[in-house]
């Protein structure tokens, strides 16, 4: 069967060859195979094209469009390309700006000064306020849009930042960034969008594949298949919506080995997910309904992907705790059965103790069913709501559930009730996707 690929055009073969030898190998000798074989190679000759890099899906042409750094959008306007402004030793550098009718996607990096890198988390605590202005129209951070900042010394004491903003105009073809914060001072910086659609050099459409487990929903919305990359759109939905979405795969958007995502196809191959950035981002797009794989072999027909946990924050459900705790309290978070072991004065000498503060010790119960609590949502003392700390960590990718959590108090001994409120619960799967090719 393989010297009937002797009758494909030379530039057929070197971008296909070696990937139908391999589909040619794992089928038995046939009529129909050779059969096809022959059509293909008709079909070469007669369509040159064929051999340029395309993948082909089931599904309705025009979906939406992924760009590195954001995600899955529908068109729109975009920067053409990365602005960087310098004054008085500072950087601002608009890296990304993507705007839709559902919103606009911002990204930006600022590198502060020499005297400053002394103090790396100067950037980390800072805040700025971004607005973008057309004419005296004003559109500032929409308050529903996700948002993140990461500041690495690589790039010499950088922040990195991500902003989502109300929707714009996406007629004018010109804006004005402002930025205005403690530490960055306040900028200007005009910019130029222009249009963005389809990449014709990419195969990018739109799927409605779901699969359901425990009322959780996944559906593959979206595929961008090209020659570098095959980048999956995902929509978790909850039925009934009780609880919020968290991230998919793994906390926090980390997935790496047991929580990343797989591909598989029908003849057995198995395509992991592409080891996501410290950051936990895809690529990075900040969010973790995006699945990066590389690109598939021409013969992977019927794909399936699987989804091995999914996080959600149930915000109802309240322990309520006497003070001083005297034995052990049994309650449920989550819909698990739980069990709050003690609640005494942090132990100051422990490394992570950053002042007074009240220690809980947590017996989260472990798997009941494919649910687990992980940890509580909030913590309430006397009524009054405070932070929370995990004190010894949480691993985002392999992660257990919390046994000790704290609360700063200027008086833990004197506190007479404690509240825990809502629970993050990790739910397993698998879901499995499926859909043709």
């Amino acid at each position: 069967m393989k010297r009937l690929l002797a009758l494909y055009p030379k530039r057929w073969t070197e971008r296909y060859g070696a990937e139908l030898a391999a589909f040619i190998e794992g089928r038995p000798a046939s009529v129909a195979l050779a059969l096809d074989l022959l059509r293909g190679a008709m079909d070469a000759h007669l369509h040159p094209e064929l051999a340029q890099a395309r993948f082909a899906f089931t599904g309705v042409p025009g979906g939406d469009v992924y760009i590195a750094n954001v995600g899955f959008r529908q068109g729109g306007v975009r920067l053409e390309r990365p602005v960087s402004v310098e004054r008085e030793g500072r950087t601002l550098t608009i890296v990304e700006l993507v705007a839709t009718e559902k919103g606009t996607d911002l990204l930006y990096e600022f590198t502060c000064l020499p005297d400053e890198r002394k103090n790396p988390d100067i950037l980390g605590r800072s805040s700025e306020r971004v607005v973008l202005r057309d004419g005296e129209r004003e559109y500032g951070g929409d308050p529903n849009a996700f948002g993140s900042s990461q500041t690495s010394a690589a790039k010499g004491w950088a922040t990195e930042r991500r902003v989502g903003l109300l929707p714009i105009p996406l007629e004018p073809r010109r804006v004005e960034l402002q930025l205005a914060g403690k530490v960055v001072g306040d900028w200007s910086v005009s910019l130029e969008l222009v249009p963005f659609a389809a990449d014709p050099t990419h195969e990018q459409l739109t799927l409605d594949a779901s699969d359901t487990r425990e009322g959780i929903t996944i559906t593959v919305r979206s595929i961008d298949a090209s020659a570098d990359a095959t980048a999956i759109g995902l929509e978790v939905t909850i039925d009934p919506p009780v609880m919020t979405v968290l991230s998919i795969g793994g906390l926090d958007g980390m997935r790496d080995g047991v929580t990343a995502l797989t591909l598989r196809d029908d003849l057995g191959r198995v395509f992991p997910e592409r080891r996501r950035p410290e950051n936990g981002s895809p690529d990075p797009s900040g969010r973790t309904d995006v699945a990066l794989f590389d690109p598939l072999p021409v013969d992977a027909r019927d794909l399936e992907l699987e989804v091995p946990y999914v996080y959600v924050d149930r915000l109802e459900g309240r322990v309520e705790i006497d003070l001083p705790l005297r034995e052990p309290v049994a309650a449920s978070l989550g819909g698990c059965a739980v069990r709050i072991l003690s609640a005494a004065e942090a132990d100051r000498s422990k490394p992570w103790n950053h002042g007074p503060a009240l220690g809980v010790a947590l017996d989260l119960g472990g798997w009941q069913g494919d649910r687990r609590v992980l940890k509580p949502h909030g913590v309430e003392v006397d009524g009054k709501s405070g932070g929370m700390s995990y004190g010894r960590g949480m691993s985002a990718v392999a992660h257990e559930p919390l046994d000790y959590i704290e609360t700063r108090l200027e008086k833990p001994l004197e506190a007479k009730h404690l509240t825990l409120t809502g629970s993050t619960v990790q739910v397993r799967g698998p879901w499995r996707v499926r859909f043709r090719r």
